[in-house]
């Protein structure tokens, strides 16, 4: 999804009449995105390339919505904005910012990918906050190696149906590292489980990889907290939860390496969708006559002192 801005101030703090804000989704997620155009904007769109507007919330110069396909979505990005929030695959996230390099247009990337959680046991797996992938500590660690499934009745309670269009809670236990499953996001209650037997072993196997967008350690251990802490890199952190830091206004919210670039949320994202402008007003009676030429006598020496006390 691209959330472009033509003026100063993240949506999160203001969005002031001056500045305009322009949201593409793709069509592949169509009634969400319906469900959003109408929120944001009044915009009650037909499925297909015809829309009708009715703005409601927010005045067309502050919101406008574009509901449209890849193409639309491409050519979105070619256009000469001030500044460009793309939240998607890092595959995409890429060919964004070649295309916006074209205008040099200011980017701002949050992008997909593994998200590792370390911890001594598989915790909080029920709260619907799992992460991409989790380190499970074991002193005999080769009782818990080779690729295994555990799907159905062994981590549910077995009477999902069909018809329910639920998808029970599945367990993949040390799959291979070159598997679709530990290469890509993960949108879905499936989680990877892939063994260690020290803590130096985890932090390598996530230090060898990209970089994560997020990063959650559960140990109650400071100096075990502060090993993940000092010697990893991430675009955030949480310890002994997942996901919450990203709901924490103070906190500034962004990727790092293949997770994207830039930050936001608050006061960050305030300072990242803004143009500084330093605006310096000469007082009309100044000093600044003495340091133009001819330097000659008084301002001869007046320069020469400078000079000294530098």
């Amino acid at each position: 999804m691209f959330v472009a801005r033509f003026g100063h101030v993240d949506k999160q703090c203001a969005i002031p009449k001056t500045s305009p804000e322009i949201l593409d989704a793709k069509a592949l997620r169509a009634y969400t995105f319906y469900l959003v155009a109408y929120l944001l904007a009044g915009a009650r769109p037909y499925i297909g390339a015809t829309t009708r507007r009715c703005w409601r919330y927010f005045d067309a110069e502050v919101v406008q919505v574009v509901l449209g396909d890849t193409e639309v979505a491409a050519a979105f990005s070619n256009l000469p904005f001030d500044h460009l929030l793309f939240t998607d695959s890092t595959a995409v996230g890429r060919k964004v910012a070649m295309a916006a390099a074209q205008n040099l247009t200011l980017v701002t990337l949050e992008l997909g990918g593994q998200i590792p959680n370390r911890g001594h046991a598989i915790c909080r797996f029920g709260s619907g906050r799992a992460p991409d992938h989790l380190g499970h500590y074991s002193q005999s660690g080769a009782s818990l190696r080779g690729p295994r499934l555990c799907l159905g009745a062994a981590c549910s309670d077995g009477n999902l149906r069909d018809n329910q269009r639920k998808y029970a809670p599945a367990l993949v236990i040390d799959p291979p590292l070159d598997c679709a499953i530990m290469r890509d996001e993960i949108f879905g209650p499936v989680l990877p489980i892939l063994p260690y037997d020290t803590a130096e072993q985890a932090l390598s196997f996530v230090n060898e990889r990209d970089r994560p967008l997020a990063l959650y350690v559960f140990a109650q251990d400071k100096s075990e907290q502060d090993l993940w802490l000092e010697r990893s890199m991430s675009g955030g952190v949480t310890v002994n939860d997942t996901v919450i830091h990203v709901a924490v206004d103070s906190l500034l919210f962004g990727g790092v390496g293949a997770s994207g670039y830039g930050v936001y949320h608050g006061k960050a994202g305030f300072e990242t969708f803004s143009h500084m402008k330093p605006v310096l007003r000469q007082a009309k009676w100044n000093a600044m006559s003495l340091t133009e030429p001819p330097m000659t006598g008084v301002k001869k020496r007046l320069m020469k002192l400078v000079r000294k006390l530098m």
